[in-house]
């Protein structure tokens, strides 16, 4: 299964016995309601798959893109489509939830997912939307190994990593908070393991680790905006 962010349609295809998905982009938001699938130009769709490409290049666990498609519906909107091939295996939300009672396999996957963020973030990149439904978990391996995907939207930055990826580390914390935490006795230790997957630097390690629980203390509201909307 290769789950998206839930901003576009999404389909599982067979072309000539390789399976693949097809999404078609959809407008998330206010930006939805009133564009729904309707884009200026196809550049967006392009830079997708131009992403997937550098990235697969620099060594990142992302879906080979199969094909990139448009058609223009009005003047000067655009249908935009993407086809890539399909990861098998789980979404880490699904596999985080599977072994919510198990912290050694639940530490092993948030180490694998770090290692996979961190080439990501090695490679200049920022994902729009770094959820644990992005983040894929391919099955049938001993040692977990986990793909990016749902590329759409992300961008190539040029500044330092740590400021770039904070904001995507921050996105990804809110996910497991959301989805995560109330299922488990999760604890500081879930967070230690994403970051030494995520980088050998001890001190880094510190800095983030400090960040991101300042942030953690700050979801209280949305902690409370969850459970009434669960």
């Amino acid at each position: 299964m290769q789950p998206g962010r839930g901003r576009g349609a999404m389909s599982v295809l067979a072309i000539g016995g390789r399976r693949a998905v097809g999404k078609r982009a959809l407008h998330g938001g206010l930006f939805g309601r009133v564009l729904g699938g309707l884009y200026l130009g196809h550049g967006r769709v392009e830079a997708a798959m131009d992403a997937a490409l550098r990235l697969r290049s620099a060594g990142v666990p992302t879906p080979e893109v199969i094909a990139a498609g448009w058609r223009q519906v009005t003047r000067p909107f655009f249908a935009l489509a993407l086809l890539t091939e399909e990861i098998a295996g789980q979404s880490l939300h699904e596999r985080l939830v599977a072994c919510a009672d198990r912290p050694h396999g639940r530490r092993m996957l948030l180490k694998a997912a770090g290692e996979a963020v961190r080439r990501m973030h090695d490679a200049g990149f920022v994902h729009a939307d770094l959820n644990l439904a992005n983040l894929v978990v391919e099955a049938g391996s001993g040692v977990p190994r986990v793909h990016i995907v749902d590329l759409d939207g992300g961008r190539f930055v040029p500044v330092p990593r740590e400021r770039a990826a904070l904001g995507n580390l921050r996105r990804l914390l809110r996910s497991w908070e959301k989805f995560i935490a109330p299922r488990t006795r999760a604890d500081t230790r879930d967070l230690a393991a994403f970051l030494r997957g995520y980088t050998g630097d001890a001190g880094e390690r510190r800095r983030l680790a400090a960040a991101l629980v300042r942030y953690r203390s700050r979801l209280w509201a949305r902690r409370i905006a969850w459970r009434w909307t669960a």
